[in-house]
């Protein structure tokens, strides 16, 4: 039988340190007897130097749960995972990983569900982008992951850094055709767009890919000879296929097809000319002056 000091008999477990061994002496024998070792032609006697037991750190590596549900976030331009989250737990385990045997060591993991957890780490998405069929799984990237809880001392943790299923989602944007005036006879302007939604930093990257690469249907011309050039007013549609994209975002767009939308549309105002009578002259006494002058008319370039 032998003890370690300050332990009890049948300790299954000891944390990290060092310890002195001692045997069990027996109990009215003679100084230094030791309990439970006999022969019948020798006493046997403690020499009183004890050894000593060193207890090492038991090594543990630390992997992601295969079938975790992704950590997801909606798309913010960064990178950033919400605090904490790799820390969560459900039904009093680790949702998001798991304590495992190291491999080349005898004796390696997690002891008896001991005390030890994630205490605190550096977590970042792979990319600030959302998550595509073409850009494929993304991953939340684990780093300097340090061990916490009352056994964490006795545990040598092997791999500090994991990857853990990520996923970041597309956020709403609007793009709504404005309305646009012209008048009869000249063209119509270019069009412009309103966006609602658009991160605040992408604002005016946002609005110039807009610009270039979405194309405004619109059935009015300003060519003679055409008979969509009437003043009144006219849809303005967004083509169907040649218009604005981005994965990181959800994208409605806003025209002319709308019912009862009070935007999208190109008002074609009418023109404003003046008529001036030519003057005319004739003698006194006529009965009957012309019925009719001649004149001309001309455009006031101001309206």
């Amino acid at each position: 039988t032998v003890l370690a000091d300050g332990t009890a008999a049948g300790v299954s477990t000891l944390d990290v340190g060092t310890y002195y061994i001692f045997p069990k002496l027996k109990e009215g024998g003679s100084v230094n007897e030791v309990d439970g070792l006999y022969s019948e032609n020798y006493s046997i006697i403690w020499d009183a130097k004890p050894a000593t037991l060193t207890v090492k750190k038991r090594p543990v590596g630390i992997s992601a749960v295969a079938d975790a549900p992704a950590i997801q976030k909606d798309y913010d331009g960064t990178t950033d995972v919400a605090a904490d989250v790799i820390k969560t737990t459900e039904a009093g385990t680790f949702k998001y990983y798991s304590f495992v045997s190291v491999s080349g060591e005898t004796e390696s993991g997690r002891v008896n569900d001991d005390d030890i957890y994630i205490d605190s780490y550096q977590a970042v998405y792979d990319s600030s982008d959302v998550t595509t069929a073409e850009s494929g799984a993304k991953n939340v990237k684990v780093t300097a992951i340090v061990l916490g809880g009352t056994k964490a001392s006795n545990y040598e943790l092997k791999n500090n850094a994991i990857d853990v299923n990520g996923e970041i989602t597309p956020i709403a944007l609007t793009i709504t055709v404005d309305n646009k005036e012209t008048i009869y006879g000249n063209a119509a302007p270019e069009p412009t767009f309103t966006i609602e939604g658009c991160l605040e930093e992408e604002e005016t990257a946002v609005a110039a890919a807009v610009k270039a690469t979405t194309k405004v249907n619109c059935d009015y011309t300003a060519a003679k000879g055409n008979a969509n050039r009437n003043a009144g007013i006219y849809k303005l549609t967004v083509d169907s296929e040649d218009r604005y994209s981005n994965d990181n975002y959800s994208i409605t767009f806003r025209d002319g097809n709308d019912d009862d939308a009070d935007y999208g549309h190109l008002t074609v105002k009418k023109r404003i000319v003046y008529y001036s009578a030519t003057d005319k002259t004739i003698n006194y006494g006529m009965e009957n002056p012309p019925a009719a002058f001649a004149g001309e008319f001309r455009d006031d370039a101001a309206n």
